[in-house]
């Protein structure tokens, strides 16, 4: 069996679930789930750069402040970030930065008060700067990493233990914003937010099994609660950020390592079906906080599926490995046996492992009177492989071409320069897929899981 996609792919799900193996195969539930210009100086002095907090203000002896709605909240909520204090019509840069695990990340915006003094981030569209347009987690979506790292460099957490903290701050109008980064001494007024992966009563337990390795989230509260098995790609033994989430939002979530573990398969061709399906499921069904329905929630998993490596591109960006997957029509999973309901979420600019397979399951595979009753095909334009949960900023490329030819098991290896690989997405694209795609991936689960 194969199933491929970007973030959010395939769903299969079951009416029950009982523990003999046979039984269980039959019902596993899978949801496999893009220059700044000189300006005069703001009429004030900057001679004082004391910033004062204030809760969630920040004030300065400018009498600039700057405030953000909430002082922390979960990755996918929205927040207000204002500053005020200003002159009618001035610009002022606001400057983002982050640290994920040792490495730094930033966006900035260059914005115009209005004729009260005011810029609202979510009001307000940047002059110039890491985006365009208005949109409220604009300088969150946009971040990159700061310019003394590589560029590829991708904001990523494997544990959901610590918040993230987002220090937002607001200097002086500059034609080189990226000089604040290393020299605050002209700050105005800073604040720091910061963005949890889970809720504050969200348990997160490590499993200590001799046959599963992984994480599990329980919502607060007795329950009973939806369970759904959460993956992510083959390069990652486990990520947990949206295992979390969905604990957050009610779901009881194993966060599910499949691949280079201790005692797990080192590459996608060695996953087999029965670990999830018999394992985990098993596993899970045996806690007593749960519903018996079942749901498979990861990205994308390799069995039958055959590599033709003469299809394998080099590009200046990075290798291409899209056209080298072989999939035989009769390798894809068959969920109208059993009536699962299906909801495949994609990219059109998926660059690692394209579209074509999903379309063609879609149209010349499925049962037509099942696709319109219980399946949804949802293609976004300009959105790449990694659909992550909202705000998360896109991976273009993903650095280990070398790795990926060895999982692949290519025989005459490929030099790629950078030893980067093609995911594709444009930043603004992705940022309003992952928006648009997440709420229906929850809003899928609730009425399907319940």
């Amino acid at each position: 069996m194969f199933a491929t996609s970007s973030a959010l792919g395939e769903c299969l799900r079951r009416a029950g679930l009982h523990s003999h193996a046979r039984e269980t195969t039959r019902r596993l539930v899978r949801l496999c789930t893009h220059k700044h210009v000189v300006h005069p100086r703001l009429s004030q002095t900057y001679r004082f750069n004391r910033v004062q907090s204030i809760g969630n203000m920040t004030s300065s002896s400018t009498g600039v402040r700057l405030t953000v709605d909430k002082p922390e909240c979960l990755m996918d909520e929205d927040i207000v970030v204002k500053v005020m204090g200003l002159s009618p019509s001035d610009k002022v840069i606001v400057l983002v930065t982050t640290e994920v695990e040792g490495n730094h990340f930033w966006s900035h915006g260059l914005f115009r008060s209005n004729d009260r003094g005011i810029v609202d981030l979510s009001t307000d569209t940047p002059i110039n700067g890491s985006y365009n347009g208005i949109d409220p987690a604009g300088l969150l979506w946009s971040m990159v990493a700061v310019p003394w790292l590589p560029a590829h460099h991708r904001m990523f957490q494997r544990r959901a233990i610590e918040p993230r903290t987002i220090t937002f701050s607001v200097f002086p109008e500059s034609d080189s914003p990226g000089d604040y980064l290393k020299d605050r001494t002209k700050v105005l007024a800073s604040v720091e937010h910061k963005r949890m992966f889970k809720s504050q009563n969200t348990r997160r337990i490590p499993i200590k099994h001799p046959r599963i390795q992984g994480t599990l989230f329980l919502p607060e509260g007795p329950g009973l609660f939806p369970g759904i098995i959460d993956m992510y790609g083959g390069l990652v033994d486990i990520v947990e950020g949206r295992a979390a989430l969905l604990a957050s939002h009610g779901f009881v979530t194993l966060s599910l390592s499949y691949a280079h573990g201790n005692g797990l398969p080192q590459s996608m061709l060695d996953i087999e079906l029965s670990y999830i399906e018999i394992r985990a499921i098993v596993y899970m069904s045996g806690l007593p906080f749960t519903l018996p329905g079942w749901t498979y929630h990861g990205q994308n998993i390799g069995s039958n599926t055959r590599i033709d490596e003469t299809r394998l591109q080099m590009k200046q960006e990075g290798m291409s490995v899209k056209h080298t997957f072989v999939v035989p029509d009769d390798s894809y999973l068959k969920p109208w046996t059993h009536g699962a309901h299906l909801l495949t979420i994609l990219g059109d600019d998926d660059l690692l492992t394209g579209v074509e397979h999903n379309i063609r399951f879609y149209e010349k595979i499925m049962p037509q009177d099942y696709r319109h009753e219980k399946a949804e095909l949802v293609i976004y334009p300009g959105a790449g492989h990694i659909i992550e949960p909202p705000n998360t900023p896109l991976c273009r490329v993903v650095y280990g071409a070398d790795q990926v030819q060895l999982e692949m098991r290519i025989k005459r290896p490929l030099y790629q320069h950078n030893n980067l690989i093609l995911s594709g997405g444009y930043p603004k694209e992705h940022a309003a897929a992952q928006r648009d795609a997440w709420p229906r991936a929850i809003n899928f689960l609730r009425k399907h899981l319940r």
